[in-house]
């Protein structure tokens, strides 16, 4: 089981982890949602208006879907619950690979997943 200290850890580690050219990252930014589209972590290497997308997605989030692909201007946004309760928000840049965004996305929903849901609970109890 993992602490919200590795787990923003991990979030990092997914942004900050590109391949060796500069002009080549595939992941800008990564918000990790609850159903009700408040932020529970961010990380980003941009200024980006984190709430303003994850309310757009809460309006139309349909609770049955598996995920949420979009391509915009800038790069790809990827939309995908990682739990019971908490689901990513992706956004890549220009060069991003959308492939390579997903690929890292289950990569984190596998390390982090089992614990999610605790701490989102553990979050609920103290506020």
């Amino acid at each position: 089981m993992i602490n919200v200290k590795q787990l923003y850890k991990e979030v990092e580690k997914m942004v900050l982890t590109q391949t060796t050219t500069e002009n080549n990252k595939d992941i800008s930014q990564v918000a990790l949602c609850d159903k009700n589209g408040k932020i529970l972590l961010y990380y980003g290497n941009e200024e980006i208006e984190a709430e303003a997308i994850v309310s757009i997605f809460m309006e139309s989030w349909n609770k049955n879907a598996s995920e949420l692909i979009l391509h915009l201007e800038n790069g790809p946004i990827y939309v995908t619950p990682i739990s019971k309760e908490l689901f990513a928000v992706v956004v890549g840049t220009k060069q991003s690979h959308i492939g390579m965004m997903i690929q890292k996305t289950k990569a984190l929903q596998r390390i982090v997943s089992d614990t999610l849901d605790d701490i989102v609970s553990g979050i609920d109890q103290v506020a």
